[in-house]
Order: structure tokens, then C-alpha cells, then sequence
């Protein structure tokens, strides 16, 4: 039953996920958005593996904090590769220009709120 739900729930999203990723900037600014939300779990659990006594359950956080780090190189050289192809004049980043080395900039566009990666 929750398979069928879930398809269902899916097929209703499917005009809102189109709208989100169909804008190339906001695409830019999800994806680092999700590579900075994927390094702060890494960071997470590896604090977990730091407090942690049992020797199996550290080496599990371990493994899980690597791949959540790896996830977060994944998602930022992606958007990194996405936000180069945005021409400087067109782009709503504000800050620094786009190209520059990675610095913290309040992404402007109407839906993101966070700050991104440029």
C-alpha cells in the first residue's frame, strides 16, 4: 500500500519538481545547498564517532560520515561546473563574481534563502 502512496504522492510533486529544477540558477543554488547540508551530516557523524564507545558502531559512523562527505564533493563540483556555465551579467549571485575562489554569497534568487557557495 505505502508503495502505491508513495507513487501516487510522486505523480502530484511531479509539476512542483519540474518548477523547482527547471530554473537553471535555482538548480545552481540547490545543488549547493545540498552539498553544504550533506557535509554538515558528515560532520555530524563524525562527532558521533568521536563520543562513541563501541568500536563497531564508531567504524559504521566512520563509513557513513565518508560516504555523506563524498556526497557533498559530488553535489558542489556539479553545481560548481553548473555555476561557471551562468554568464556573470545574468547571474543573481551577488558578491563576488561567480568565478572566483569558493567564498559564502547570499544566492538572491526569488526561492533560495541560504546562503551558497561561489
Amino acid at each position: 500500500m505505502s508503495l502505491v502512496r508513495g507513487a501516487r504522492v510522486d505523480r502530484m510533486l511531479r509539476p512542483v519538481h519540474w518548477w523547482i529544477w527547471s530554473d537553471f540558477e535555482r538548480r545552481v543554488c540547490k545543488l549547493l545547498r545540498f552539498a553544504e547540508v550533506e557535509a554538515d551530516g558528515g560532520r555530524d557523524i563524525l562527532r558521533a564517532a568521536e563520543v562513541t564507545t563501541d568500536p563497531l558502531l564508531r567504524r559504521l559512523y566512520l563509513a557513513h560520515a565518508i560516504d555523506e562527505l563524498h556526497h557533498a564533493d559530488l553535489f558542489r563540483q556539479r553545481g560548481a561546473a553548473a555555476l561557471l556555465k551562468l554568464p556573470p551579467a545574468v547571474s543573481r549571485f551577488t558578491g563576488t563574481s561567480c568565478k572566483t575562489t569558493p567564498r559564502r554569497a547570499r544566492c538572491s534568487t526569488r526561492s533560495c534563502t541560504t546562503k551558497c557557495f561561489t
